[in-house]
């Protein structure tokens, strides 16, 4: 600038750095105000725009701008379930309108209408947001017109609250906070008088364990013997098959994520072939066919309410109790506190679900812990592919299939006995890959995923304010809203008269 420039030369002058003419001086002096005349011309023609700038903002405010959802929504293909994936991607999932219906010809999706679509609720969104603010514009001139003046310190007054309002005590997991035994105590307790009610209430005590419950894993045999007693236990061959076959069906999903590999027909026969050599060298399979077994006739004996009153029922459930306590047994004479095992974890996750399908939930609780314990023992919190020496490509996938099943039955017993979590954190394991291309398999498998973060997200919030309750509960319809129809709980199963899908339907439905 003018000022910068004669200050310059004026500074230069009484330091003597150079000699400068005084005719030079006088020009900038005389010439002052042209100078600031033809620097305001020069900052106008830069602001100014010019035709080819119009055109180039006309040509810009013409393209159409995606949103992430918006370019997730195309670029996401139809797995022809209802919702499809991309309804459930961009967070709409009730807005599905994908018809299904066999013999259906599906035609690939016109580009050019679903931008139209999408410009359209582009608009629709900006009207809503825009009545919004216009709304809360007016309700917070309201409220300042009837404050007053004093409107600087009400606005102050709600933090100072919300910080008093921090510091008291709240509700939860880790100190009592309501759990589902707890809930059905209360229920029991509304009314004292029990001739208004046609049956009796059941009790939280009911719920944890029986009134006569002993020690589930009882001592049956000398420790002298080893495994001599514990294969008289055995059934016959076909009787055996039959209930592992009754596990394969009925306890997937159900009881236990997968099928092991070791409980197919084909190693079973291998290592009955030589019993007395196989049970002495690796006691943790025969734990793992005992457990496999308990579960086979225990949901063998489920199948229908009849049958649950016959004496034969007793006898298998007798039988059940002796697999289960020789399936303890063979993991204490393969000392599994010491030196556990893959099979070992597996079979007391097994045990776990037997436990508590007949009545002996606080066991299960117990039990669980020291799985939780010994699964952190060989790692299977960490990436299969950290470990060292790293393992196999299908014990990689067990080893994710087992965590992730505990991460989910740590999470329903918390919830059930209202306590906290015995896994403290989810650690670097990532959710297994299910080996299937069936979309409504692969659907169930994501929402057990989710549902087990977010239900640890919540048992694990130590301040459930109203806001946090709110904002789990849409989480969780969000979630449910994502589900197949097929797989979504139907209330007219309640009733009596309706015929109830068939296995493994009614255990699976959300």
């Amino acid at each position: 600038s003018f000022d910068e420039e004669h200050e310059f030369l004026a500074n230069a002058r009484v330091a003597g750095n150079y000699t400068v003419s005084a005719d030079i001086a006088v020009f900038f002096t005389a010439n002052r105000e042209s100078l600031d005349r033809l620097r305001e011309e020069a900052q106008k023609a830069a602001t100014t725009p010019t035709p080819e700038l119009h055109e180039v903002q006309r040509t810009e405010s013409k393209i159409q701008r995606f949103s992430y959802l918006s370019i997730l929504s195309l670029t996401t293909q139809c797995d022809r379930t209802k919702p499809c994936s991309a309804c459930c991607a961009r967070g709409l999932p009730k807005e599905c309108h994908f018809v299904l219906g066999e013999g259906a010809d599906f035609g690939p999706i016109q580009q050019s209408l679903e931008l139209r679509r999408l410009r359209a609720e582009n608009q629709r969104l900006k009207e809503r947001l825009l009545a919004d603010r216009t709304s809360l514009s007016e309700d917070s001139e309201t409220e300042d017109g009837s404050s007053g003046v004093r409107t600087v310190s009400t606005g102050r007054r709600p933090s100072r609250q919300r910080r008093f309002r921090a510091n008291d005590q709240t509700d939860s997991i880790y100190f009592g906070a309501p759990g589902l035994a707890n809930v059905i105590a209360d229920f029991a307790n509304l009314n004292t008088e029990p001739k208004s009610l046609s049956h009796a209430m059941p009790r939280a005590a009911d719920m944890y364990t029986t009134q006569d419950a002993m020690y589930p894993f009882p001592t049956l045999w000398p420790a002298m013997s080893r495994t001599e007693g514990l294969l008289q236990c055995l059934p016959p061959s076909e009787q055996l098959f039959n209930y592992l076959d009754s596990f394969s069906q009925k306890a997937k999903g159900f009881a236990f994520p997968y099928v092991p590999e070791e409980l197919t027909r084909k190693e079973v026969e291998h290592f009955l072939n030589n019993v007395q050599e196989n049970a002495e060298k690796v006691p943790d399979l025969l734990a793992l066919i005992f457990a496999a077994l308990a579960l086979g006739v225990q949901l063998d004996t489920f199948e229908g309410p009849e049958e649950a009153q016959t004496g034969a029922s007793n006898t298998q459930s007798r039988k059940g109790e002796i697999f289960s306590v020789a399936a303890m047994q063979a993991l204490r004479l393969a000392s599994f506190t010491s030196r556990p095992t893959l099979r070992g974890i597996q079979t007391m996750t097994m045990l776990a679900p037997y436990l508590t399908n007949s009545g002996r939930f606080l066991d299960a609780w117990s039990l669980s812990g020291m799985t939780i314990r010994l699964a952190h023992s060989i790692g299977l919190h960490r990436d299969p592919r950290f470990l060292d020496p790293a393992p196999s490509l299908r014990e990689c996938t067990v080893r994710k299939n087992l965590w992730w099943w505990l991460l989910h039955m740590d999470q329903e017993y918390s919830m059930t006995l209202g306590r906290p979590l015995g896994i403290s954190g989810i650690g670097d394991c990532p959710p297994p890959d299910p080996l299937t291309t069936d979309p409504v398999a692969l659907r169930l498998s994501e929402f057990f995923d989710q549902l087990t973060i977010l239900g640890r997200q919540i048992l694990s919030s130590n301040q459930l304010t109203d806001s946090k309750i709110d904002m789990y509960t849409d989480r969780l319809i969000a979630l449910w809203d994502t589900m197949p129809d097929s797989l979504q709980f139907n209330k007219s199963w309640i009733k009596e008269e309706t015929e109830i899908p068939e296995w493994p339907m009614e255990t699976r439905a959300t």
